[in-house]
């Protein structure tokens, strides 16, 4: 009886084991990697056509590079701790960290979470505090995941906690929230990115920003970002409404339309249009004014060199 019994434990315990290992493969195969959240606007690595190259391009291409420095990094770090063994895998819930040793990670302490809430469905958040600091781990970023199969393209939504990244790292300057929904299960892919409250690094907001993004299998894409600013360069305490839409084809050709209302505008509506080549090159710029005393129309280059067709962006009233 007692070899009958410690079989049957020793059958229990590989049992345990091989369901560990499948769920561990099951959230490092579901989670997002870096490549999955990464906004890709076409550049170039011309820099003497630097000063020439179009204004809403060049603003289309640091949003996204800011988008994906803010990102593509946390996710990367995550990417890096599941790397690690798990501390600890109870049910559905896997646990890596927080490590005691001072040599994983330093200085900080991290601690990633993950919980299995159905078939390829993954919550998962990343906490953390430095390490000469006692009290509880802060969220830094929450999410879910889903993935159809393993190997297949998935979906989700992470939120990125800058005020909680703040307390643990006091040379983060972001406040506020940015929160993503991508969708890679089908074609094409669409990422959705909503700022709440945020401070940029230069100390300007806080700001409520909404940004759009789809790239089609082909290379080509759509940009759409809406968010308040200082159209008017004026310095006064009214922001502007602004509202841009880019589009480019598979050489990175492409057109902005732009809106901008409100604030000190007053009752004048703003709307340019700008296309550049695949050089990102300014080709065509169109500017218009109306609502005011004095309407304005002007336009520079050939409108016939734009490679996309424009959008109508009207205000959001």
């Amino acid at each position: 009886m007692q070899r009958i019994s410690l079989l049957l434990v020793l059958a229990t315990l590989t049992a345990c084991a091989q369901d560990d290992d499948a769920l561990l493969e099951e959230v490092r195969d579901t989670l997002p990697a870096a490549s999955e959240v990464r906004l890709d606007v076409p550049s170039t690595d011309n820099k003497s056509t630097l000063g020439a190259v179009a204004e809403f391009y060049q603003h289309t291409r640091n949003t996204s590079d800011f988008l994906n420095a803010a990102s593509v990094v946390w996710v990367g770090l995550i990417q890096t701790i599941m790397r690690y063994p798990a501390t600890s895998v109870e049910g559905d819930t896997i646990t890596w960290g927080p490590w005691n040793d001072d040599s994983a990670l330093r200085p900080f302490a991290y601690k990633l979470v993950a919980v299995r809430t159905g078939d390829r469905s993954i919550t998962y958040a990343l906490s953390g505090k430095r390490r000469a600091d006692a009290g509880d781990f802060i969220p830094l970023i929450e999410g879910a995941a889903e993935r159809p199969e393993a190997g297949e393209r998935g979906k989700g939504t992470l939120t990125l906690l800058f005020d909680n990244q703040a307390v643990i790292d006091v040379a983060k300057r972001e406040r506020g929230s940015i929160a993503i929904r991508y969708d890679l299960t089908g074609e094409p892919r669409t990422n959705a990115v909503t700022f709440s409250d945020f401070v940029n690094e230069r100390g300007e907001g806080p700001r409520d920003s909404e940004y759009g993004y789809l790239q089609r299998a082909d290379g080509s894409g759509r940009f759409d970002f809406l968010t308040l600013a200082d159209v008017d360069n004026d310095a006064a305490s009214q922001l502007e409404n602004l509202h841009i839409v880019s589009n480019w084809d598979a050489t990175g050709a492409g057109r902005s339309d732009v809106a901008a209302w409100g604030g000190n505008l007053g009752e004048v509506i703003w709307n340019v249009a700008q296309c550049w080549d695949a050089s990102f090159l300014a080709t065509f710029t169109s500017y218009a004014a109306t609502g005011g005393a004095q309407p304005l129309l002007a336009n520079e280059g050939d409108a016939a060199s734009c490679a996309v067709s424009g959008e109508t962006v009207a205000p959001l009233l």
